[in-house]
């Protein structure tokens, strides 16, 4: 993908190396600065993407002064503006609506993907030709005209699955075609939903975001809010943190040995492999079948139902308090799937 960072710049999306391009939105809102950012992008590689969600991209520059927060800039939705985590010169702004383009839907990168830049006298509109581009340097800041190139990168060796037991000291398996393997525990089971917001755009039983410190899984449909998180013990452990191990809200998982480091900006969960990726229009698209197999999904087991079913649904009002039945709306899970895309 490539951002041409002006106002009317194209948003481009090239699946054949950049042989060809073809354009998924332009930029409303040049990005001219970078900001401090949330706690987990520390854990991001520089010049890489450290978050990837259906209502913002984040792109680490480096490491903050602090060495407790990343530097970073945003790539925003047309409708989730009010979410940033940056100042406003910090975040290039698009009219590619939330839960489609780069943010769930075609383009969507992995955490970790690397972003390089080329500076251009172009301040606007797109180029038929682009130099190779530059890897971020640490003193990186966005200029107007710079032409931003995201890579998608994708692991040699691609899993079926990874299935999770919802309960203290459940075992986390990750399969592939020929294999499979325990690669963690769970720490702290999930049990209820909360009101993440940018759940709002992501449907039942999808992937809504991802970065260095979590997974997030919406539980309710579009237009509603409802979702759990998935974190690292480490991150679940962080001073800023407490409600995570008080909240019902929060699966907290580690690797089998817990003498081993904790998984914040580790692969397979927290690094390299999931984005969000569901849009309610690929039912209409002529490659319906390759969209629809192309997409990460979350199914469950129950006490009342022992196969695989689609994610308990629960969604509430955007504006509405938590009802106390969402403390407890999962409580009945007793294993979760995340089913990879077919290669």
């Amino acid at each position: 993908m490539r951002l041409f960072n002006a106002v009317g710049g194209a948003v481009e999306l090239s699946r054949d190396g950049g042989a060809s391009w073809r354009v998924l939105g332009c930029v409303t809102q040049p990005v001219t600065a970078a900001g401090k950012g949330y706690r987990a992008s520390a854990w991001a590689k520089d010049g890489c993407v450290a978050a990837t969600a259906v209502n913002a991209l984040h792109v680490k520059v480096r490491e903050g002064d602090d060495g407790q927060c990343g530097v970073i800039f945003s790539i925003l939705p047309r409708d989730a503006t009010d979410e940033a985590v940056v100042p406003s010169a910090a975040r290039m702004v698009t009219d590619i609506p939330a839960g489609q383009g780069p943010f769930g839907g075609e383009g969507t990168p992995a955490v970790g993907c690397p972003v390089s830049y080329q500076r251009s006298a172009v301040s606007s509109q797109r180029l038929e030709t682009i130099p190779v581009c530059e890897a971020l340097p640490r003193d990186y800041l966005p200029r107007i005209g710079d032409v931003l190139t995201v890579v998608g990168e994708r692991p040699v060796r691609w899993p079926v699955d990874c299935v999770i037991e919802n309960r203290f000291g459940g075992l986390i398996t990750l399969s592939y075609p020929d294999d499979a393997e325990v690669i963690g525990t769970v720490l702290k089971p999930v049990v209820g939903v909360g009101r993440f917001g940018g759940s709002l755009y992501a449907d039942v039983g999808r992937i809504r975001a991802n970065h260095c410190g979590v997974v997030e899984v919406s539980t309710s449909p579009l237009g509603k809010v409802g979702a759990f998180q998935i974190v690292p013990s480490g991150h679940a452990n962080s001073p800023e943190m407490p409600y995570v191990r008080t909240s019902t809200q929060w699966l907290v998982v580690g690797p089998l040995d817990a003498r081993q480091p904790s998984w914040e900006g580790t692969a397979p969960l927290f690094s390299g492999y999931l984005y969000p990726s569901c849009s309610p229009r690929d039912i209409l698209a002529d490659d319906w079948v390759e969209r629809l197999t192309g997409r990460f999904r979350v199914t469950v087991k129950t006490t009342r139902e022992p196969t695989w079913r689609r994610m308990v649904e629960f969604g509430m009002d955007p504006g509405a308090p938590l009802p106390e039945q969402a403390n407890t709306a999962l409580a009945e899970v007793t294993h979760l799937r995340i089913r990879f895309p077919w290669e």
